[in-house]
């Protein structure tokens, strides 16, 4: 018997922190995608943050390289408007 849906998906969604949320998909032996969701505490006086998110994907092409892409979009940061950007990182080990 399979549990319920909302149990399935809690499985999937990793809490990275009591401001933050992880879902990560591995769709096969050498791709991965997944989405992060992060509040940001309004520690400055002068300025109001928001929230933050980043989509990502990661192929690993084998067991010493992969390539990560990622979309970030951190929100106002300290009266400088949105602040987005796109990531990318090579990683090779041996």
């Amino acid at each position: 018997m399979n549990p319920p849906i909302s149990e399935r998906v809690a499985r999937w969604l990793l809490p990275a922190g009591a401001d933050a949320a992880v879902l990560p998909l591995l769709l096969g032996r050498g791709l991965a995608i997944g989405a992060e969701v992060r509040t940001k505490p309004d520690n400055l006086r002068f300025a109001r943050e928001g929230t933050a998110f980043d989509v990502f994907g990661t192929w690993f092409v084998n067991k010493g390289l992969s390539a990560t892409l990622a979309f970030v979009a951190l929100g106002p940061v300290a009266r400088q408007g949105s602040q987005n950007g796109v990531y990318l990182s090579l990683q090779g080990g041996f």
